[in-house]
């Protein structure tokens, strides 16, 4: 099984070979480095939701993301200054990693009947809400990746 940030860091590298080839090494450099924050943001939320900590709450855990996120984008595009179309086109194909990672944990699901989980095609008519979005919904949501992550 391919795990979320396995996936995000092969699509980062071959969205930095594919700059090298298409223009030249800074280029490449601004998307690792975009591939890089969203890869970063994977571990954070691995990390997080590792099993010996209990699940945290979705909203400070997606607080923390888009801080870190905002962050490395300002350091890489002020101080650094990375070229913005890679460094954003490494950024967005990474983030579909994430999205095509879980994708593939919902396919293997094994949630038993009556689950408090929505079903997986439910999830994957994303983004036509199909199940109504409720903080019980989200609860369920964070355990269910949190016990995909750390498997």
């Amino acid at each position: 099984m391919i795990t979320v940030a396995a996936s995000q860091a092969a699509l980062t590298g071959a969205t930095t070979l594919l700059a090298w080839s298409l223009a030249d090494g800074a280029a490449a450099q601004a998307a690792a480095l975009g591939g890089g924050i969203a890869v970063t943001n994977g571990l954070l939320l691995a990390w997080r939701l590792r099993p010996s900590r209990p699940v945290p709450l979705p909203l400070p855990l997606a607080v923390e993301r888009l801080i870190l996120t905002v962050a490395a984008f300002a350091v890489s595009l002020g101080p650094l200054h990375v070229s913005p179309p890679p460094l954003l086109a490494g950024f967005a194909i990474a983030q579909l990693g994430h999205v095509a990672g879980c994708r593939a944990c919902l396919a293997d699901t094994d949630e038993p009947e009556g689950s408090s989980m929505p079903s997986p095609g439910a999830l994957r008519a994303w983004p036509r809400p199909q199940w109504p979005l409720t903080g019980a919904t989200v609860r369920a949501c964070v355990k269910y990746f949190a016990r995909r992550y750390n498997s």
